[in-house]
């Protein structure tokens, strides 16, 4: 039998020279031609830790792959116990595709061996593609891509948008929508450096009833059309500090717009509340803040009259 490396016959009859010409090493390991600047020893070191990967692939393979014709049901939940070939190198722990053989892509299972003992592999399946009960099946290792959920786990960050992706622990309390967006659920971030960072900005138009939503971004900017007779904020966190950083934009017109503001927020310099600038698309800048969840807001001025 041949085995070729780099187009070179590298077989025990190449080696030993029984290959018809009687230069054995010679032919595998040429002085010239092919390498005329590489040392023959290093190319014999070259080939022969390839030829050592390529078996450790064959005996890796044959080790972890196997059959069955024990009868099992598609699905996750219980384990299942299949009685395959002996002497294989199954792992408690170690993760495997079950597949039917006739079917590999349209009934499979992906999971964790529970254990392996001479001829009988049991199998605790975590995904799973279609259904049915089967006797035919084909079990190899788990690897590269590998099937995860349509969409994100409750309460973690992963998220699929088909059925090919990566299986992640999910993390309590982080959510990623998918969307460039990750929600923390009051998580802490601790001793974080950011280099660079940007707030959302919402945009809001004013009507007599204006409602600003905390979770849509805490930057807002109002254009002010018409009087604002109710004002309030929605979904402040419950705890810890929290601000609406308030862009009001007067709109074209000569008329006056003003707000009137909740009684929760409390100004400074004395709680008077500020007069709005009512030059034409002129703007004013304010920040309302609290630490109780919007029980009392603090309101304070950032700049008035703001050309334009």
């Amino acid at each position: 039998m041949s085995l070729f490396w780099e187009g070179t016959d590298v077989s025990s009859d190449a080696m030993q020279g029984t290959n018809g010409n009687g230069r054995g090493l010679a032919d595998v390991i040429p002085a010239s031609g092919a390498y005329p600047t590489e040392r023959r020893w290093d190319r014999v070191m070259r080939m022969m830790s390839n030829i050592a990967q390529m078996l450790i692939n064959l005996i890796s393979t044959n080790a972890l792959s196997a059959t069955s014709v024990t009868s099992n049901t598609v699905g996750t939940g219980s384990n299942r116990t299949f009685t395959t070939q002996t002497g294989k190198g199954f792992l408690p722990g170690m993760r495997l595709v079950i597949c039917r053989t006739s079917d590999p892509t349209g009934q499979r299972m992906i999971g964790t061996v529970v254990s392996y003992s001479t001829d009988q592999l049991v199998f605790a399946p975590t995904q799973a593609t279609g259904a049915g009960t089967w006797t035919d099946w084909s079990i190899y290792p788990q690897q590269g891509t590998v099937d995860g959920p349509a969409s994100s786990t409750s309460g973690g960050m992963t998220k699929f948008g088909d059925t090919t992706g990566k299986l992640i622990a999910t993390v309590a309390g982080w959510v990623f929508d998918g969307s460039d967006n990750i929600s923390a659920g009051g998580k802490e971030l601790q001793n974080v450096v950011l280099v660079r960072a940007r707030e959302k900005v919402q945009q809001v138009t004013a009507t007599a009833t204006t409602t600003i939503d905390y979770n849509l971004g805490s930057v807002v900017e109002l254009t002010h059309g018409v009087d604002i007779t109710t004002f309030s904020v929605t979904n402040w966190p419950s705890s810890g500090f929290a601000f609406i950083h308030l862009i009001r934009k007067k709109d074209a017109s000569g008329t006056p717009r003003n707000i009137t503001w909740p009684a929760a927020v409390k100004w400074s310099d004395a709680n008077l509340a500020p007069t709005l600038t009512q030059v034409a698309s002129a703007y004013d800048e304010f920040t309302l803040s609290t630490i109780n969840g919007g029980t009392t807001i603090q309101g304070s001025v950032r700049g008035l009259n703001f050309g334009v």
